[in-house]
């Protein structure tokens, strides 16, 4: 999976980084993996609603994110929306 950070996670993990979920999650899941691989972010995982979250190049709502999957195959995008 590929992902891009803005704001605050951009500042502690990089702007860009790829994680492998060898299979699919869901956003809790998703959320779970990216704090273990990312624990110096966790707080910023933790506040993610304060994020607008791109999937695959659209912008998703809280609710659909809660029902998607997600795999190696997706590129996501968290955007601060203090940032914008």
């Amino acid at each position: 999976m590929k992902l891009k950070f803005f704001g605050e996670l951009g500042m502690k993990i990089g702007r860009e980084a790829e994680v492998k979920i060898n299979g699919s999650l869901n956003f809790d899941e998703l959320i779970r993996k990216l704090k273990e691989t990312f624990p110096e972010a966790k707080e910023e995982f933790d506040a993610v609603d304060l994020y607008i979250i791109s999937v695959n190049g659209r912008i998703v709502g809280k609710e659909e994110l809660e029902r998607m999957k997600f795999s190696d195959e997706d590129e996501l995008i968290f955007m601060f929306w203090a940032a914008l």
